[in-house]
């Protein structure tokens, strides 16, 4: 019986050492893949940014006139501190946003159409 049990525990030290060997390599391979998104999404961060000025020059280069709030890109690197520190207003939304019939869906309905997918309406339906 002593033997067993000898034998049992011997077993269950091993399957034991096993398992905290395994758990710490998968930590480890965690803090590695977290730093790496942590780092990928940085080089995003900043190729965006990089995008947008970029985009933006382009924009003022060809005389092309859109206001800050079209782009998601964040704050014009250009803009001076008064405007860089006014706040910022949305825009009015303009007639082609407003759907037949003239009102918005909400925003229960918006995050259903986001759930559901697209509405699809036919001709006899406008």
């Amino acid at each position: 019986m002593n033997e067993i049990l000898t034998q049992a525990r011997a077993q269950f030290s091993a399957i034991a050492q096993e398992c905290t060997t395994g758990l710490a390599e998968a930590q480890a391979r965690l803090d590695r893949a977290r730093a790496e998104a942590k780092r990928n999404s940085e080089e995003v961060a900043k190729a965006t940014a990089r995008t947008a000025a970029t985009f933006t020059k382009e924009l003022k280069k060809n005389g092309e006139a859109y206001p800050a709030e079209t782009f998601s890109f964040g704050p014009d690197p250009d803009a001076d501190e008064a405007t860089a520190r006014a706040p910022q207003q949305a825009p009015a939304p303009s007639a082609a946003s407003v759907p037949p019939g003239g009102r918005r869906p909400s925003a229960a309905e918006d995050r259903a159409e986001d759930e559901q997918g697209p509405r699809i309406f036919n001709e006899d339906s406008w």
